[in-house]
Order: structure tokens, then sequence, then C-alpha cells
């Protein structure tokens, strides 16, 4: 009945002018009764004119509901979006629109074409991107990579940028899209189809989500998992959360800070978001983490407490200068045990600037070692 509602107005209207068309005659002696040749050409051509539009109307009409609704939708089983139909009545109005050209004014359409395509090609060039959204949009439909109530992800460059939102209409040109945050993202399908969708409810209507807890190492594996279990199967009891096919939990990697699990479990986005279901197993694994007496790992680091070597070293002090002399090219080859015996018969002696410290010939018993500032030295020649 609805079909029929649908149909009609535009018959009853194709009707009422093909009628006036064939008994052109009566309307004449009728309707065109002592009217002049401007009403005569008037209402000719608003006759022939009014006749095409409404086939047109007609037939555009009929294929909307029985083959777009009714065939394509039935096959489907699912609502038929609204460009296939919209560009289904460009062409049927275009082909009215020649035949009119053609019939009514006696036009030579071939020209009209050859006009129609050179003007064609600088529209193309000034609506390049229009015309590729609207071809993108007849892929889109024909390939069916998602439908209207299909969750997705529209990947970006980075991770944090995808877009996870629900189809909610695909028409000529756009795509729009509802996000988790009930936000509506309108993204051109020529960018759609330069980048990469992940389709959540295809093949089947409920995904995988997989949600990561650390556990402290001195947990052990088993009971860590027997709690994980636990509460994952708790958060089945929302809807939209699924127990089959059955949540499972997984020891992923070890990491500095503990243990890594991965909670897998089921959606149907169709009753609840990627994030909503999210803050239902996060919140309800945390519960039952808490109420084991486990809690979460964190960061850890291990401090050593140690006493650091004097960085700085000063040769009033026996220990200091010792390290000193040590190092000193002289001394270095010496064991510990011959610079020990050596070293308490050294003497520690300051100059001021220009102090003598050795003269030439002059006897001597001792050899100097510089550890501060600068000597220098000069021999008298003969």
């Amino acid at each position: 009945m609805k079909s029929i509602g649908l149909i009609w107005l535009p018959a009853a209207v194709f009707v009422a002018f093909l009628s006036a068309l064939l008994y052109r005659p009566e309307a004449y002696e009728l309707f065109l009764k002592n009217s002049g040749w401007v009403s005569d050409k008037v209402f000719t051509y608003g006759v022939q004119i009014g006749a095409w539009l409404s086939s047109a109307f007609l037939a555009n009409r009929l294929i909307t509901v029985f083959f777009w609704d009714g065939f394509i939708g039935g096959l489907s089983e699912r609502k038929v979006s609204r460009l296939p139909k919209d560009v289904t009545a460009i062409v049927i109005f275009s082909i009215a629109g020649l035949a009119i050209a053609s019939t009514v004014f006696h036009k030579d359409t071939t020209k009209i074409i050859a006009a129609s395509g050179a003007v064609s090609i600088v529209v193309g060039l000034a609506l390049r991107t229009v015309i590729l959204d609207l071809f993108m949009g007849l892929a889109i439909h024909v390939d069916r990579p998602f439908k209207m109530g299909d969750w997705i992800m529209v990947h970006q460059n980075r991770v944090e940028t995808h877009i996870v939102a629900e189809v909610i209409e695909i028409n000529w040109r756009t795509t729009r899209l509802r996000t988790t945050r009930n936000n509506m993202v309108v993204v051109p399908n020529s960018k759609l189809g330069d980048t990469i969708v992940t389709n959540y409810m295809e093949p089947k209507p409920h995904f995988r989500m997989d949600l990561d807890f650390i556990i402290d190492f001195e947990v052990p594996s088993e009971r860590a998992i027997r709690v994980l279990t636990a509460g994952i199967r708790a958060a089945c009891e929302n809807k939209g959360i699924l127990d089959t096919p059955e949540p499972e939990v997984r020891m992923k990697e070890s990491t500095l800070e503990g243990m890594v699990y991965e909670v897998r479990y089921f959606i149907l986005p169709k009753y609840i978001s990627p994030n909503e279901s999210s803050h239902v197993v996060n919140q309800t694994v945390l519960d039952h983490l808490i109420h084991s007496g486990i809690m979460p790992a964190h960061s850890k680091e291990e401090v050593f407490l140690a006493r650091r070597e004097r960085r700085t070293l000063d040769a009033s002090l026996d220990e200091d200068l010792y390290q000193l002399l040590t190092r000193t090219e002289l001394f270095r080859s010496l064991s510990a045990k011959e610079f020990k015996e050596v070293f308490p018969k050294m003497r520690k002696r300051n100059l001021a600037e220009g102090e003598e410290l050795y003269r030439q010939d002059k006897e001597g018993q001792s050899m100097f070692v510089c550890l501060e500032g600068l000597l220098t030295s000069s021999v008298a020649m003969p």
C-alpha cells in the first residue's frame, strides 16, 4: 500500500497530460475556442513538455520503488542510500530533456550533445573534486565496504587521530559519521577512497576488543588469569558485551613494571560503543582486582646507595696527596707495596713565585715532583 501511495501522484499527472495530447482536437474545440496563435503554441508545447516530464517523473518513481527499494533493498535487507536514486533521477530527466529538445522544439540533439560535451569538460575541471566524490560514492555503493549503521575506523597518519564512528548516511558527495561523543563528522567520499577503513561489523556484526592490564611479577600467573577472567565475565552482564564468543585472558609480554595480561572480549556495537565498552570492562575488572587484593603494577626503580669518591682532591691531606702521586708518570709503574714504602719518606714543599728550588752544580740528594703550578729551568753553557 505504501508503494502505491508513492506512485499514484506521478501516474495521475502523466495520464492527464497524455489524455490531453491524444485528444488534442477535442481539447482545441473546448479550450482554445477563439484563442490566438500564442495560446495555441503555449498549450501545444506545454502539453508535450508536460507529457515528457511526467513520464520521466513516473519512470523515476517506478525505478525507485520497485528496483531500488523493492529489488535491491530486498536482496541486501537494508535501506538503499540516496546516492543511486539521485543518480538515476539525473539520468532519466537528462534523457527527457533531450527528448523535449528533439520532438517538441525540433532541434538537432547532436549539436546539443556536442556543446554539452565541451561544457562538461570545463565544468569537470572546475568541479574535479566534486565529481571525484560522486564517482567514489558510486564505488562505495557498489563495493559496499560498509553500510549505514556500521561502526568503522577511518585511519589517519597517526593512531591518536583515527576516527571511530557509526555510519549514519552515505549520499552522493559525502559520508556522514557519528562519533562516540555524539558529534557528526562529514567525510568527502574521495577521502574515504584514499584511506584505509576498518569495518568492525564485517564479516560478522560483532568484533573483538583488547584491553591490557599490568600485574606485578609477585602475583602468580594462574591467580592473575583467574581474577581477570572473573572480571570480564561479570562485564558480560551488560547489554552489548557478549559472552559468546567467550572472552579470554592471555599473557602478552613482560615489561619493567610487570607482566602484561591481554583481556579479549567481543561487543555488539549496535547496543554499545567501543569506548563505552572499554569503560565498563575497565571498571568491572579493576573492582575484581581490588576485591582480590591485587593492585595493578606501577613503575619501579632500584636505588643503590654508596659513598661516592671525592671529585676534588686536596694536596694538604695525606690521603689525597697519596692518590695524586700515584697518578704521576714517575710512580705509576710502582706497585702499591713499593709506593707505600716510598711515600712516608716524601716531604711537601711550597714555593712562592720566583723562589729558587735548585741551582746548577749544587750538590743535592733530592728529587722533586711538581703537583701544582709551573717550574722553569735553565742551563748555563760553559
